[in-house]
Order: C-alpha cells, then sequence, then structure tokens
C-alpha cells in the first residue's frame, strides 16, 4: 500500500483543509468500534496506553540483536559495497526479512537524505527471492543491486 499522507497527523490535514477551504467530511465508521483499526485508536486516545507503548517501542528500537541483525546476511566488502547472502536470506520468512533490510538501512541510514519507504524494502526483499533475474544492475533504494559468479552485492551511491 502506498499512503502518501501517513506522515502527517489528522490535525494538520484538516487544518490545511480549513485553510484551503476544503470541504471535510467525517466518515462515521472511524467511530464504530467494529474495525480493528478503530479499537486500536480507541486505546491509544488514552494517554496512559499510548505512552506504555511508545516505551515498549523504544525498548524494541534499543535491541542490539535488532540493529545487527543484518550482520548475518550483509557482509561489507568496502565502504559501499556489501555482499548479501541471499540464500541465508530466503531462507527467512517475509516478516524477518523486513527487519533484515530494515536494520541494515536504519545502520546507514546517515548516508540517505530521505528515509526508505515499505515498498523499497519490498522491491528489495523481491529481488533477492530471484536472484536469477539479476543478471543486470538493477536499482534500489540508496544504490544498484547486481550479480557476479554467484553473488549479489550491492553499490550504494
Amino acid at each position: 500500500f502506498h499512503r502518501p499522507l501517513v506522515k502527517f497527523s489528522k490535525k494538520k490535514i484538516l487544518n490545511y483543509a480549513l485553510n484551503q477551504n476544503i470541504f471535510w467530511i467525517e466518515d462515521r465508521s472511524n467511530l464504530e468500534l467494529d474495525y480493528t483499526r478503530n479499537k486500536i485508536r480507541s486505546f491509544l486516545k488514552n494517554k496512559n496506553n499510548f505512552k506504555k507503548v511508545a516505551l515498549k517501542r523504544e525498548a524494541y528500537i534499543k535491541f542490539d540483536v535488532l540493529s545487527i541483525l543484518h550482520d548475518n546476511f550483509f557482509r561489507k566488502l568496502n565502504k559501499k559495497k556489501y555482499e548479501i547472502d541471499y540464500q541465508k536470506f530466503n531462507n527467512l520468512n517475509n516478516s524477518m526479512k523486513v527487519f533484515v533490510v530494515q536494520s541494515f538501512y536504519y545502520n546507514l541510514r546517515h548516508n540517505f537524505n530521505k528515509t526508505i519507504r515499505h515498498e523499497n524494502y519490498l522491491n528489495f526483499i523481491n529481488l533477492l527471492k530471484k536472484p536469477n533475474i539479476i543478471n543486470k544492475e538493477r536499482s534500489v533504494f540508496g544504490g544498484k543491486i547486481s550479480s557476479y559468479k554467484q553473488k549479489i552485492c550491492l553499490n550504494l551511491n
């Protein structure tokens, strides 16, 4: 899914609509607790619950294991070149693949001007699922991925 407004709060979007004289309609289904997303919103409206979730999230981010998870699959060859153990990587389930790629890009976040989007993760993962299609350089977030003598390498910009 591509959600271009996900970075903006509802309050900011509403303020923008009001400032630009854009007619705003509140979807009544947002208030019904028939949908999981609304149950979660209702749960998080309680400030204490929101703080608890935020603290847990921070704890997971600080997990050393998650921050170096990519080290098992990405071997640094030089400053901007990495060899990817795609066979080992492809043995992971899809959620773990996303965590590994997130871990890799998170550790290199200072090298990029923008943040990686979820579809960039999925594009990267899909390329590694079919290494035989990487017979020439392919663009991925932050660089190019290519194969050489049955090895897959990522060259960052």
